[in-house]
């Protein structure tokens, strides 16, 4: 019998401005394709419209720079 752990899975992250979900923004969208002999990670970032706050920025360990990513990164209101 195959254990259900050795199946792939797909895990989906997002990281957001805030833990308001009225009004929180995703800034970050992750996946990871996980397997018992491959893992592939994705990310891409987001501009959210919104500053993100310290509390968000501290818990994800966010610099400066990254900051600037996040600013310069491609909203989501753009079609794609």
């Amino acid at each position: 019998m195959e254990r259900w752990y050795d199946d792939p899975w797909i895990l989906f992250d997002t990281e957001t401005t805030g833990v308001d979900p009225v009004t929180a923004r995703i800034w970050e969208l992750g996946l990871l394709l996980t397997g018992p002999d491959e893992h592939v990670g994705y990310s891409i970032l987001a501009n959210p419209g919104i500053g993100i706050s310290d509390e968000v920025a501290t818990i994800c360990e966010i610099s400066g720079a990254d900051r600037v990513a996040i600013a310069a990164a491609r909203p989501f209101s753009e079609d794609a």
